[in-house]
């Protein structure tokens, strides 16, 4: 039902599936701070009642929404979280409410915060690996 490429959610026909898609971060490192690639609308199956430019915006939104929920947690401001969640809720524009009612966008939000819990333990624990110097780290690999 969404993306070929990737996340994980649970398809119309009921079927679970899966990502492939894995990212590590480091805190130290701000190349680290991008959030994975959300879906793309143009490879959503959307029903006909919704409009993509709306679906399509709204997607862009929530991307922004969740790299700036990213950027705080690497910052360590985590009473800035609650406040951010929030100001998007209830700060969304009456035009991209109806939007939301489509069970279809629930679980594009679902892809996109399975997308963003990946990247946040990411950043909160960071594998065995990261943490070793580079010098180290190749003996492992």
């Amino acid at each position: 039902m969404y993306s070929k490429k990737g996340a994980a959610w649970v398809s119309e026909t009921g079927k679970k599936e899966v990502s492939k898609q894995t990212v590590a971060y480091s805190p130290r490192s701000k190349l680290g701070t991008l959030l994975p690639e959300f879906p793309n609308v143009k490879d959503l199956n959307l029903p006909a009642s919704l409009p993509e430019e709306k679906v399509s915006t709204f997607i862009m939104m929530y991307r922004t929404h969740c790299q700036r929920i990213l950027d705080t947690v690497i910052r360590a401001n985590f009473d800035e979280v609650q406040s951010f969640l929030l100001h998007f809720w209830q700060g969304m524009p009456p035009h991209m409410l109806p939007v939301l009612g489509s069970s279809t966008v629930v679980n594009i939000v679902g892809v996109c915060d399975s997308i963003l819990y990946k990247a946040i333990s990411g950043v909160l624990m960071p594998t065995v690996l990261q943490a070793l110097p580079d010098r180290w780290a190749c003996f492992f690999s």
